[in-house]
């Protein structure tokens, strides 16, 4: 990993307690029943309310239907001060929302954390709002209704009160329809309304580190809202991505991961988390490919050279450790090329790289940031990059792919969110992070870091996954690992 110095984000050495994320599989059984309950309940006064409404109109309206007298206008009074616009209005706002929030978002929740797909759970929390709003768009029905026999003057009582009442029910109804309608808009509104946790799963200083408080900075400074780096390390990033799976999909718990995450470790250890349907992909900030470098005492000035000279010797390679696409990468090319070659693990780039240089090791995948500087002093040399097409940093070095073709093992690193995360907040987020992606100062950043600029869509972040996968698989079934 890399030693670059990180921004100033906060770190928390000991995470706080958990506010949001969490896993509604264990939440008490009785707890969700209430919750029910609670909206259910505020359906029932809403109900209420809209019945009792519509009576009272249908009064105005039909009064030889409900009544066997004329409706004073003492009594129609009454009945236009209680359907006050401000008054009608607020208590409406309060019931919808009230009714929208419980339902919607506990249910997509729920539905998620039990297997079903984020699209099922998007689907149900969008017809749990428009049900709840249902009552606000018949209101807003009945009052053009009231409105158009005011113009006709269909109604018998006096003008005066016959235009409050109009009044009274259009103003209420339309903007509790308008406020229904934009329910599924009202999260991406909101968000963020309090500071959102960006989990990484390596060690602050290393590119992945680097890039996540890069990121968080400018996140930070075009929302107004504080966004907290927090290291969660372990079983080669799955703790990280298991957290961030089991978090409530509100926003405000984001995996800040890399490639091994999604394409490697569920394919080679057991974990928690579905790699595909636990996840909304959101943005790919930046991606860093790996080099390939030998010590500088071996006579080979290509790879070609390279591969001659290791024909009938015994080689060994290291990585910053089992599993991560340094050993991938090496153990593709050993495939690739027929050599007979031994893996050494180090714990992570920085001690892979002194064995390199001391000549413990004869060759290592590693990052630009790592390589480059030590290139300059002869050390080692720089023979290929598994990218698709040559380094802006390093143009005279060919891509493994001119050797042996379709060799590109990168390492995208970029934000992922609980899946069933609103489609709104993702898109949101996703377009902030593609204009951070773009800004000079941070391309220099990356440059200097070896990494390429990205700041990608959702789909095409999907997309890059499912192209690179094919070939992830092939490096983990020459390195020998099991897959699950």
């Amino acid at each position: 990993m890399a030693t670059a110095t990180p921004p100033s984000v906060p770190i928390h050495a000991t995470p706080p307690p958990r506010v949001v994320g969490v896993s509604w599989r264990r939440v008490d059984r009785v707890g969700v029943a209430l919750c029910w309950a609670a909206g259910l309940l505020l359906c029932a006064i809403a109900a209420a309310i809209v019945i009792f409404m519509l009576i009272q109109g249908l009064k105005y309206l039909k009064p030889s239907l409900l009544t066997s007298h004329p409706v004073s206008d003492t009594d129609q009074s009454k009945t236009g001060g209680f359907l006050d616009p401000l008054i009608g209005t607020l208590l409406l706002t309060v019931l919808g929302t009230l009714i929208a929030l419980p339902l919607g978002v506990v249910t997509a929740a729920w539905l998620t954390e039990y297997g079903r797909p984020a699209w099922f759970a998007r689907a149900v929390e969008s017809g749990i709002e428009i049900v709840a709003g249902t009552p606000s768009i018949v209101l807003a029905i009945f009052g053009l209704l009231i409105f158009q026999q005011h113009v006709f003057s269909f109604l018998s009582f006096t003008a005066q009160g016959n235009a409050v009442f109009g009044r009274s029910f259009l103003t209420a109804g339309s903007m509790m329809a308008l406020i229904a309608l934009l329910h599924s808009g009202a999260p991406a509104q909101d968000w963020p309304a309090k500071t959102v946790s960006v989990i990484v799963p390596f060690a602050a200083g290393g590119n992945t580190d680097v890039m996540a408080r890069m990121a968080s900075n400018k996140l930070a400074a075009e929302l107004k809202q504080s966004f907290v780096v927090e290291n969660r390390l372990g079983a080669g990033g799955a703790i990280a991505a298991n957290y961030v799976a089991q978090a409530a999909p509100d926003g405000y718990t984001l995996l800040f991961g890399a490639a091994p995450q999604i394409a490697v470790v569920p394919r080679i250890q057991k974990v928690n988390y579905d790699p595909l349907k636990s996840f909304a992909p959101v943005s790919i900030f930046g991606t860093g490919p790996f080099i390939l470098a030998i010590n500088g005492d071996i006579p080979a000035k290509t790879l070609p050279e390279f591969v001659a000279y290791g024909k009938g010797r015994k080689l060994n390679y290291g990585s910053g450790g089992a599993g991560s696409i340094g050993h991938l990468s090496g153990a593709l090319l050993v495939a690739r090329a027929g050599l007979d070659s031994v893996h050494i693990p180090f714990s992570g780039g920085g001690p892979a790289t002194s064995a390199l240089l001391a000549g413990q090791i004869h060759m290592y995948f590693g990052n630009a940031s790592e390589l480059i500087p030590q290139a300059e002093s002869g050390k080692i040399r720089i023979l290929g990059v598994a990218t698709g097409q040559r380094m802006k940093q390093l143009p005279n070095v060919p891509t493994i792919s001119e050797t042996y073709p379709n060799f590109a093992l990168s390492s995208w690193n970029g934000f992922l969110a609980p899946a069933a995360t609103p489609r709104a907040i993702v898109d949101r987020l996703a377009n902030l992070v593609a204009a951070a992606a773009r800004e000079p100062t941070i391309v220099a950043q990356l440059d200097n870091l070896g990494i390429t600029p990205n700041g990608t869509t959702p789909e095409e972040f999907l997309a890059q996954i499912a192209r690179e996968q094919p070939q992830f698989d092939e490096a983990i079934a020459a390195a020998g690992l099991k897959a699950n």
